[in-house]
């Protein structure tokens, strides 16, 4: 059964088609492809043999460059693939009239070589897959890059995950995010937080804590409410990112402004609370619940959002 990793990497191909494009032209070392659009196919070629046959996703390049790319995410070597991924090549070529080839993308240093292998199809043929391993993901630390394409800057973060280098590569990924929609930015944030090394992971949640501006309309309103009660409660600025009051007598009904403000972010984000979540957040001190709040904006779960109080049970 595909992981929610593997579900996610495929859904980056059906976001911007154009991405496989530009890893095509990454993987065969060739300038950026121009004139160029992408449209995505249909995977199902099992109509044609008694087997079914469907790839991760597939894309027809028009324009410049006329080619039908089946896209298939690799995550572990899969001997069977090696039967498959023929079956695909010659099916999609056959129905789209066209050249066709396979694009196996993985972020697995093993498994991009077992991919790259040439399959033998028998007397004067043989068919080599097209690879993007970790290694080939290019570190993406160009702003106008990412901004163009948000789902390679989120895959150079992943591939990249354990580098130093990932640090300006999820500080460029996190502001080219910000313009994409909701679902697809909450799916990516997530991506970029859980596939980091911890180490490089605070640097870069503190970078998006401190630049994060609100875009939906529930959070603008949840952003105003807080910098409307926290100048009325004590001289200070009230922010998303924690609800700071500064005097001591704006304290009390400051922390009530923060729980009931991170109340809603959380509720935004997750669904409904259980009512152990409940009672940890209204036993929570101003301190804790400031802390919770800038972790809730980019925690894939509620459990990692509050993540030390459910550790200390």
């Amino acid at each position: 059964m595909p992981s929610s990793l593997h579900e996610a990497l495929v859904s980056f191909f059906r976001a911007r088609p154009l991405l496989a494009a530009e890893l095509l032209a990454v993987a065969q070392g060739l300038a950026p492809l121009g004139g160029v659009e992408g449209v995505v196919i249909d995977t199902d070629l099992s109509e044609a043999v008694p087997a079914e046959y469907r790839a991760d996703a597939a894309i027809l390049l028009r324009g410049t460059v006329e080619l039908a790319l089946v896209i298939e995410v690799q995550l572990k070597q899969d001997k069977d693939k090696k039967w498959s991924w023929p079956a695909y090549l010659t099916l999609t070529r056959a129905r789209q009239r066209c050249p066709a080839a396979v694009l196996v993308v993985t972020l697995d240093p093993s498994t991009a070589r077992w991919a790259a292998e040439p399959i033998d199809l028998g007397p004067d043929a043989m068919m080599r897959p097209i690879v993007m391993g970790p290694a080939q993901v290019p570190l993406v630390t160009d702003p106008v890059q990412a901004q163009a394409s948000p789902e390679l800057a989120v895959l150079s973060v992943i591939a990249h995950g354990g580098e130093p280098g990932v640090v300006e590569v999820g500080r460029v990924a996190i502001d080219a995010i910000a313009n994409v929609d909701e679902s697809r930015k909450r799916l990516y944030t997530d991506l970029i937080f859980s596939k980091v090394a911890p180490e490089f992971g605070r640097i870069l949640k503190e970078y998006a804590v401190e630049n994060w501006e609100p875009e939906s309309e529930f959070l603008r309103e949840l952003n105003a409410k807080a910098r409307a009660v926290a100048l009325v409660e004590g001289e200070a600025i009230g922010e998303v990112r924690g609800v700071a009051i500064g005097k001591a007598e704006g304290v009390a009904r400051g922390r009530q402004a923060l729980l009931d403000a991170l109340l809603s972010l959380l509720h935004h984000r997750f669904g409904a609370l259980s009512p152990e979540h409940e009672a940890h957040l209204q036993s929570a001190s101003f301190d804790t619940l400031q802390r919770w709040f800038k972790g809730a904006l980019t925690a894939p779960s509620i459990d990692a959002a509050l993540q030390d109080s459910l550790e200390a049970q």
